[in-house]
């Protein structure tokens, strides 16, 4: 300690020998107590400043306070700017995701998905929206532009697949209904576009598709508007086919034979041996005789009991028949005259002398088809060396009405024997009859 120094009882600080007050505090030095220095006390800080000076801590002491005070009054100020920044963050998550639901709710998805995008990624963590529901409404929009765009392209059985897409991305959608709507909407669209396509392209496949779409439009919006749509759009399908049946009736055939396996078999079934019959009738005016029988043959094996079965039949003989006659066929002679029939009509007896099956076709009055099969140790004869009678072999009869008949005879199962044609004139009354054995051109 230096000579002459003194120091404060209240602060410590160093003071004078001389001096009266500490420089520091201003307190009364202990030294300085001598008569009359009472009167230099009105030169004394007051009470009030020296109790603060009193409770100031020494110099290492104090520095550390003011610097954890200085320190928490920051974090303090920190926390207050980010709580001031966390909740303006909220604010704008929150007018974000109303915006966004507002136009989600104006059924504008286009708008709307941003919003919900940036709540979903940038407003994660934001408490007062769901990051969960923001992202499952922006992939249901998504989902609607997408489809929306492909509608507009006329793409609607894409559209279609994205209306589903969006149903099945957010179950609890506040525009459910709406999607629904416009799901079933699209799904006729698409129907009406293979509907057309198969008019279009002649295709009875397609067409039967289209019709299965309908279908399930119906089951799946029962009741609905969607339903009334679908319904209307089944209405004019079959209408057109309809349509196309009689102006066309062999594009008739193609689209009801299909249809008439589905939910439209009962009608399509009773329209379409009609139908098949008059396509028939235009290949045989036409000379397309194979085509013609086709269709007759059709009408016989699929429907034998309907009432146009008889007409199919005879249709189907006089087409095999004119078929035969337009090709190479050798010249049928005309059948002998063996007696009285018995009755008011023909009896024609055919036996068949060829180790082939034969079948004798008639078109005329009656149509009528005999056949008569192969006659077991029969032999083919050369040229030249034909039999002098009737060799034996298998025999059937049948009657039938007098008049005038296209006959063929040929056989059923071998290609390579001529087949014969004649044009017959067979009374009432009188039975005839007929041989036939195979003569070849060498041994």
């Amino acid at each position: 300690m230096a000579l002459g120094l003194r120091y404060c009882d209240q602060c410590g600080h160093e003071a004078g020998a001389d001096a009266r007050f500490c420089p520091r505090c201003g307190n009364l030095l202990p030294w300085a107590e001598t008569p009359g220095s009472r009167q230099d006390a009105e030169h004394v800080p007051s009470q009030s400043t020296r109790r603060l000076e009193r409770h100031a801590p020494d110099s290492a002491g104090g520095r550390r306070r003011r610097l954890r005070r200085r320190r928490l009054a920051t974090v303090l100020a920190v926390a207050a700017a980010l709580a001031v920044l966390y909740g303006a963050y909220n604010l704008l998550a929150w007018t974000t995701y109303s915006s966004a639901e507002s136009a989600h709710l104006r059924q504008d998805c286009a708008d709307a998905v941003g919003g919900y995008g940036r709540v979903a990624g940038f407003f994660a963590v934001s408490l007062v929206t769901s990051r969960g529901e923001a992202a499952r409404r922006r992939d249901e929009c998504r989902a609607i532009v997408d489809a929306e765009e492909a509608a507009d392209r006329g793409e609607h059985e894409e559209a279609a697949r994205m209306y589903t897409l969006a149903l099945d991305r957010n179950e609890e959608s506040p525009i459910r209904s709406h999607i629904e709507r416009w799901h079933g909407q699209e799904l006729v669209a698409a129907a009406d576009e293979v509907r057309d396509a198969a008019f279009s392209r002649g295709s009875g496949a397609q067409l039967l598709e289209a019709a299965r779409m309908y279908e399930a439009v119906m089951e799946d919006f029962k009741g609905s508007w969607q339903a009334n749509l679908a319904s209307a759009s089944l209405d004019e399908l079959w209408q057109r086919v309809e349509r196309v049946s009689r102006l066309n009736p062999c594009a008739g055939t193609v689209f009801l034979t299909s249809l008439r396996e589905d939910y439209y078999y009962v009608w399509a079934r009773n329209d379409l041996p009609l139908t098949l019959s008059r396509c028939a009738r235009e290949h045989f005016i036409a000379g397309r005789y194979g085509q013609a029988a086709s269709h007759y043959r059709r009408i016989v094996d699929e429907f034998p009991n309907g009432r146009l079965a008889a007409t199919a039949r005879r249709g189907l003989i006089a087409a095999q028949v004119a078929a035969v006659r337009g090709g190479r066929a050798g010249r049928l002679p005309d059948p002998v005259i063996s007696g009285s029939s018995g009755s008011g009509r023909v009896e024609i007896s055919i036996r068949n002398s060829s180790p082939y099956p034969l079948e004798l076709l008639l078109s005329g009055p009656d149509a009528k088809r005999l056949e008569v099969p192969a006659c077991r140790g029969c032999r083919k004869y050369s040229r030249g060396n034909e039999p002098s009678s009737c060799p034996p072999g298998p025999r059937r009869t049948m009657t039938i009405s007098g008049g005038r008949y296209s006959a063929v005879v040929r056989s059923t199962t071998a290609h390579d024997v001529e087949a014969w044609v004649g044009d017959w004139t067979l009374t009432d009354g009188y039975s005839y009859g007929h041989c036939f054995y195979v003569v070849t051109s060498s041994d």
